[in-house]
Order: C-alpha cells, then sequence, then structure tokens
C-alpha cells in the first residue's frame, strides 16, 4: 500500500477481536505490525480491572513507537470509564 500511495494516506490497522482472539492476542498482533494507527476496542482490550495495566502498559508502547490509537466506545459508560482511567494516569 505504502508503495502504491506514498504518504498521502494513514495506514490505519484495527485489532478487532471478533470474539476470537484475547486481549494480549491483540496487543501482540498490533506491536508485530507496526502500524501508522490503529483502532481499539477498549471494551475488547480491557474487559475488566484485571487488564488495566498491561493496556497502559501497551498506549505507552504505541507513544514511544509513534501508533496513533484510535480507542473506540460503544456507550456513554465506556467514555465514562475512558475518563475514568486517564484521570489515574493511565491513558499516556
Amino acid at each position: 500500500i505504502r508503495a502504491s500511495v506514498g504518504d498521502r494516506l494513514v495506514l490505519q490497522i484495527t485489532s478487532e477481536a471478533l470474539g476470537l482472539y484475547r486481549p494480549e492476542e491483540q496487543m501482540r498482533v498490533v506491536l508485530e505490525t507496526q502500524p501508522e494507527a490503529v483502532s481499539l476496542a477498549l471494551r475488547e482490550l480491557v474487559p475488566d480491572q484485571t487488564h488495566e495495566a498491561a493496556f497502559a502498559s501497551f498506549l505507552e508502547t504505541l507513544r514511544v513507537e509513534k501508533v496513533t490509537p484510535q480507542i473506540i466506545l460503544y456507550t456513554p459508560e465506556e467514555a465514562s470509564y475512558l475518563v475514568a482511567l486517564t484521570g489515574r494516569g493511565l491513558i499516556p
């Protein structure tokens, strides 16, 4: 794709789980792919509080690697949860 369009297009992948992949599997694929940007469903990567630290570490790695995340929120509750995570310093 990059050879065809040069830098005129941001290449973004999705970590969509389709009900098949665990959070760590989704994160591993993103890190191995090293895209410019990635969409991440909060509910898939942080299905409960036990996944918060891994998600925070993952986002920090994306920041360092200059991968732009787009965090997908499906409900107002997820938006509130993201605000809470941010307030706790878990979102870089």
